[in-house]
């Protein structure tokens, strides 16, 4: 994955540069990057990565990532295989506390490991676990519940 991440992010600032030092019509170089890449770029192994008119980023039609303001890419994905694999960001919110277990990325259908050695802190209140929604009234998760 490394190694593919590193050349797509190689050619994101070669479109970079090039919006620069090329003549364009293009008002900033997040406009230029997202034309580019809708037309489609081919990395060294053969592999395309795109853009749709969200500024959703794709290798071989899998979704990896998006196309930021300047013209740079967050790529969140890994490589399993020869494809891209998607990776969602699981991230805790202490509501106002502070605290809370590292944000970690996981694969669809993989089973989702939450830190409770890591607790929030909130003047007035006692931590009793956590839930799959912010402020969602529902049953406190218990070590080793899969969601």
């Amino acid at each position: 994955m490394a190694k593919i991440k590193e050349e797509i992010e190689l050619k994101i600032a070669e479109l970079q540069m090039d919006y620069y030092t090329e003549k364009n019509n293009f008002a900033n170089v997040n406009d230029y990057v997202k034309a580019e890449l809708q037309k489609g770029v081919e990395l060294s192994n053969g592999a395309e990565i795109s853009c749709d008119e969200d500024g959703t980023v794709s290798y071989e039609d899998v979704e990896i990532g998006i196309l930021n303001p300047d013209g740079s890419v967050t790529i969140d994905g890994e490589l399993s295989g020869n494809q891209m694999v998607t990776k969602y960001r699981v991230a805790y919110n202490a509501n106002g506390g502070t605290g809370v277990p590292a944000t970690r990325k996981y694969a669809a259908g993989e089973s989702v490991n939450i830190d409770f050695t890591v607790t929030p802190i909130r003047n007035g209140c006692t931590f009793l676990g956590w839930q799959k929604v912010a402020q969602q009234q529902c049953q406190n998760l218990q070590i080793q519940q899969v969601l």
